[in-house]
């Protein structure tokens, strides 16, 4: 449009005749063009008071590969319609289920499925109200405006869309993880939250809980305890006589997927001389990650040597962390 305007600008000074009409549609045209664009507006029919992401925007998501994902603003939906309680909704306590994953979801028995449910307010509340579940670690939060962070997963639901008038929850999970479950309450007269921590102890359900023994530590053992700095510390332990040589380790996995829990230690023994008879001990803490767990396979290997004999022994057992 400007090189055409240009254009006839040159035109109208070499001939002004017969050209008049022309230039006058085309200034009509550029002008209409500008004044669409600066009437263009963006929808703001799903903007409310209450600061938030506006429903339907994100209703259900979370993460891939279970990273936490970026401090998530609470979800805000439209306002009450005629005749809507106009009440703020005050949750009651909430109740959890877990059991495991259904087959079809979990081919490699790995996965738990927690059900949010029984979700009831003290006063009735519109249907818009939006009800948000968000599922993450024990280190996931809720600050006074309803921004959540660390959460790994999501999901927003109305009492419009409830089923037979119930609203529930569901969510495939990771098992033998420590969780939480925040469920947020909100529509323009306030809002409200609960939380409740819960995990699916899969691997470690028929395990000693922390602190406990494995083995004979007459022999051979492995003992779990808290130090004196408060801290999960895990100790082999083995009786020996005299020996030429001697390599003992420890190390705690997470029996699923086999992460290391633990720091792997061990002590080793080639002198000289013979190493004494006694015992010997060899101890590691608990890795920072490792404790979001519930369910840990500790093990201790044992090669010995004594006159130019060599022997092998491995102990393992399970323990549940909480």
């Amino acid at each position: 449009m400007i090189a055409g305007f240009g254009w006839f600008s040159v035109q109208k000074n070499k001939s002004m005749e017969g050209h008049f009409p022309l230039i006058y549609f085309f200034f009509f045209l550029s002008l209409l063009f500008i004044n669409c664009l600066k009437e263009e507006k963006p929808d703001r029919s799903n903007t409310l008071g209450l600061l938030g992401i506006a429903a339907g925007t994100q209703t259900s998501t979370g993460s891939d590969d279970d990273q936490v994902l970026p401090p998530i603003p609470p979800i805000v939906g439209p306002p009450a319609g005629p005749g809507g309680p106009l009440n703020p909704p005050i949750l009651n306590d909430i109740q959890s289920q877990v059991i495991n994953a259904p087959n079809e979801d979990d081919p490699f028995k790995k996965l738990g499925k927690v059900y949010v449910d029984n979700i009831t307010f003290q006063l009735p509340v519109h249907s818009q109200t939006t009800i948000t579940s968000y599922i993450g670690r024990r280190n996931m939060k809720i600050d006074n405006d309803g921004n959540v962070s660390n959460a790994l997963h999501y999901s927003t639901k109305t009492p419009s869309n409830a089923i037979n008038g119930v609203i529930q929850f569901s969510f495939l999970i990771n098992s033998d993880l420590k969780l939480k479950i925040i469920l947020l309450a909100r529509n323009e007269f306030g809002s409200s939250f609960k939380e409740v921590t819960f995990s699916h102890n899969r691997s470690c359900s028929n395990a000693n809980l922390f602190p406990t023994t494995i083995g004979d530590c007459e022999d051979h053992c492995i003992k779990a305890l808290t130090n004196e700095d408060g801290k999960m510390e895990f100790q082999s332990k083995y009786k020996h006589d005299n020996l030429d040589f001697l390599n003992m380790d420890i190390i705690g996995i997470d029996p699923l997927d086999e992460h290391d829990l633990t720091y792997y230690r061990y002590f080793f023994y080639n002198g000289n001389a013979p190493l004494p008879l006694g015992s010997t001990s060899v101890s590691t803490k608990i890795r920072e990650f490792g404790e979001n767990y519930t369910c840990m396979l500790l093990s201790s290997e044992v090669i010995e040597e004594k006159n130019n004999i060599l022997n092998h022994r491995y102990l393992e057992g399970l323990i549940r962390l909480e």
